[in-house]
């Protein structure tokens, strides 16, 4: 299915649900129903066949057949057994407890009991702008669930303590009409098919893709699309319940107050914490502490008023089961009408929020401090390892820049520098100083792939369409980026409303992913099964192969040949089989073996992708298939090197393969 189709699917059925909701709830229970009876009984004909291979093992005696037959049919069976019990996982964070914030959980129950909702079993703060409610099943499809009310603490220091029961209202409207419970099971639906593929894929089985794959293709993108639509509808109608508790008034301008307070933690709050990177070699102390402090601080008032119209601009998403901001006000009764409405609502959201008016404040009090200081601590663990690693970087690419530049004042610099130069220039300095450097890179080096990605990408970012050609161009020099390339194309377009252009890029995008996933399994080894050819390698490539290998005295005969692969093959797969010289009736043991593979592949001058394999018992039939290949033997102790039979050629020999 399309992305069209499957947005045309949610559409037509959007109307079904808006006119029919209960009829509606039903059909999406059905096709879940449907989903576990197809793999329920995909497993019973599986172990009645297994029954009746182990029946014909004992009285026919067919052995070798029955274990042949029998053994993919286990494989499956067991595939399909795991796939059925599909956990969810508890949602993690901070617990907090009744006696260390009374007032909070004397609100919770006040809201709860007015929605009629079940008390929260736990209720957990995070470091997140959000709310949720999450329920989990402790016995897996036998229910027994655990209600989880999950706060975050920033959400709690950016609204007001009207705006925090607005939201408060809504997670409970979730709970109320049993949300969680379905989603749970839709989740588990989901969850179940998604391993039943993986399994599938992993083993490379045929039955089971003879078996699934004809209904996971009609099966999960329709069920995909009825499950979405009721997932939107129950976002609508936990909005509805908390326009009920707290006014319609109220609910909307906490939407909006979360929209603007998200903009600025993206792009104001948290790039003012990680520009210190180059700088601090570690994570600084009160980086979640300084965050909170500023949730209630006052907005840039140059940024309030776009920001809040370009989230009000935004469409509903296919990818997110809440309707769009406006969609939501709208619903509401409390959509702005006109750019004088908007700013004005910017202007009145962007003022400072008292920090003894918060919800954090009345509802946490001296707590909110402690909580903050232990965020900060669970984020600096967290992040550590990243942010040094990102400190290094910056670091080298802030030293680089210097050197380039006095480089510079000598004389030209090289294609290579000049990308390197813009490349660190965007990480130091940002998009816009890098932009011109990597344009006049690609006027002067029009085949130039990497800057031409670059500057089509910076474009793209900048909302200029004039990006989509230079990537293009890069495609065409360099067809290994299509996968990424296209992808990024594909989200501009779609976020510009180019549906119909987007999805060509997407499945694009898609052949390519695929054709490189490809070409990496063919490139992970040799099989018995599968063909070799001659490697092609010219006299000075054999001469200079003889006399690497010679350095090392383990080595007693070496043998490369080609492996004839389907995907890709303009980029050649070599395999380098190295016999030990140790006599055969000395032990040499698989570290030791691994030890000089990685040494021959530091040490030796390979073509490209080569893997380099050192021949022990285990591996006789892959020394019995490199001998056959005609010209194949590289390198053989107190010999000369060979002369080779043709040069090497950048396009791939035909081939007259070998098993």
């Amino acid at each position: 299915m399309t992305h069209d189709e499957y947005a045309a699917l949610v559409s037509r059925l959007e109307s079904v649900a808006g006119a029919h909701p209960g009829a509606y709830r039903l059909r999406v229970g059905a096709l879940a129903i449907m989903g576990y009876v197809y793999v329920l009984g995909l497993l019973l004909v599986l172990i009645a066949l297994l029954v009746l291979l182990v029946w014909g093992l004992v009285t026919a005696h067919l052995s070798a057949l029955v274990l042949k037959l029998a053994i993919p049919v286990l494989a499956l069976v067991v595939a399909l057994g795991r796939a059925l019990w599909v956990r969810i996982p508890p949602p993690e964070g901070r617990v907090l407890r009744r006696a260390e914030a009374p007032a909070l959980f004397d609100e919770i129950d006040a809201v709860r009991r007015a929605v009629k909702a079940p008390a929260p079993h736990r209720v957990i703060v995070t470091d997140v702008l959000n709310a949720a409610v999450s329920q989990v099943p402790r016995l897996g499809i036998f229910g027994w669930h655990r209600n989880y009310l999950v706060l975050g603490l920033p959400l709690l220091t950016a609204l007001t303590p009207e705006q925090f029961q607005a939201v408060l209202a809504h997670e409970f409207g979730h709970l109320s009409r049993a949300h969680a419970r379905f989603a749970n099971w839709i989740y588990r639906v989901r969850g179940t098919w998604d391993q039943v593929v993986a399994a599938i894929q992993h083993r490379r089985s045929r039955l089971g893709a003879l078996l699934v794959n004809r209904f996971v293709e009609w099966y999960v993108p329709y069920f995909g699309a009825y499950s979405f639509v009721l997932a939107r509808a129950h976002e609508t109608e936990a909005d509805r319940i908390s326009a009920d508790v707290a006014g319609s008034t109220t609910a909307g301008t906490a939407l909006l107050a979360l929209a603007l307070r998200a903009r600025y933690q993206s792009e104001i709050v948290w790039p003012g914490v990680t520009s210190r990177i180059v700088d601090e070699p570690v994570p600084p102390r009160a980086a979640f502490a300084g965050l909170v402090q500023a949730m209630p601080a006052a907005l840039p008032t140059e940024y309030a008023g776009p920001w809040l119209a370009s989230s009000l601009s935004e469409a509903s998403d296919f990818t997110d089961p809440h309707p769009s901001l406006a969609a939501r006000l709208e619903a509401l009764g409390q959509l702005p009408s006109g750019d004088a409405a908007i700013t004005a609502i910017a202007e009145e959201l962007a003022q400072p929020i008292d920090p003894s008016a918060t919800a954090a404040a009345r509802y946490l009090g001296p707590l909110a401090a402690t909580l903050a200081s232990e965020l900060d601590e669970q984020w600096r663990s967290e992040v550590s390892a990243r942010w040094t690693d990102r400190h290094r970087h910056l670091v080298r690419a802030r030293d680089g820049l210097r050197e380039l530049a006095a480089r510079a004042e000598q004389g030209p610099l090289e294609p290579g520098e000049r990308y390197r130069m813009a490349d660190w220039t965007e990480d130091i300095h940002g998009a816009d100083a890098a932009l011109p450097i990597v344009k006049a890179l690609v006027d002067d080096e029009p085949e130039h792939a990497s800057a031409l990605f670059m500057l089509g990408r910076l474009f793209l970012a900048r909302g200029d369409e004039a990006g989509i050609d230079y990537i293009e161009r890069a495609i065409r020099i360099d067809p290994s980026a299509t996968a990424t390339a296209a992808s990024m194309i594909a989200a501009y377009l779609r976020g510009v409303g180019r549906g119909e252009d987007a999805t060509a890029y997407e499945a694009r995008a898609a052949a390519a992913a695929y054709e490189s996933a490809a070409a990496k399994a063919e490139r992970r080894g040799i099989a018995q099964r599968e063909k070799l050819t001659s490697a092609a390698l010219d006299d000075a490539a054999c001469a200079r192969l003889h006399e690497q290998l010679a350095r090392h005295p383990q080595v007693g005969r070496a043998w490369i040949a080609r492996k004839v692969t389907h995907h890709a093959p303009e980029h050649p797969f070599y395999i380098l089989g190295v016999s030990r010289a140790e006599p055969w009736w000395r032990f040499v043991s698989e570290g030791s073996s691994t030890y000089l593979a990685r040494k021959l592949i530091e040490e030796v001058d390979l073509p490209d992708e080569t893997l380099v394999v050192v021949l022990g018992r285990k591996q006789r039939w892959l020394r019995r298939k490199l001998k056959r290949v005609p010209r194949s033997e590289v390198y053989r102790r107190g010999r000369g090197a060979r002369v080779a039979a043709r040069p090497l050629s950048t396009t791939p020999p035909a081939p007259s393969p070998t098993q």
